[in-house]
């Protein structure tokens, strides 16, 4: 079954942002969504 998250990480992995895409996928899974992907980017 495809997923929208994983059909993100394909199309992410082929450009050669998997981990990226792990990362984002994994961060949507918790719920947390884009504002924890925003805030988490600051810190870095």
């Amino acid at each position: 079954m495809w997923t929208p998250d994983r059909l993100l990480l394909l199309r992410l992995g082929r450009s050669g942002q998997a981990k990226e895409a792990r990362d984002l996928c994994e961060l949507v899974r918790r719920g947390n969504g884009i504002e924890e992907l925003n805030s988490s980017r600051e810190i870095r």
